[in-house]
């Protein structure tokens, strides 16, 4: 499930991050983050584990780059 392509504007060499509140349908379920430009290219990726089943609070922090706007 993709739960969003939105392009975001963002500032050359920042830290943001992505916060999320997901529960997972079993334990030990992987939720994946990926950031990258329209070109394609990957600035960050993740994977996130769940602990349990219950909702979870997860955080996906990354730097965007030089050319990143």
């Amino acid at each position: 499930i993709e739960a969003a392509a939105n392009a975001v504007a963002v500032e050359p060499n920042t830290l943001y991050e992505y916060s999320i509140w997901a529960k997972a349908s079993v334990d030990s379920a992987r939720i994946n983050f990926t950031v990258g430009n329209p070109s394609f290219q990957e600035a960050g990726r993740t994977n996130y584990y769940f602990d349990g089943t219950g909702w979870q609070n997860i955080r996906f922090i990354f730097n965007s780059g030089n050319n990143d706007m």
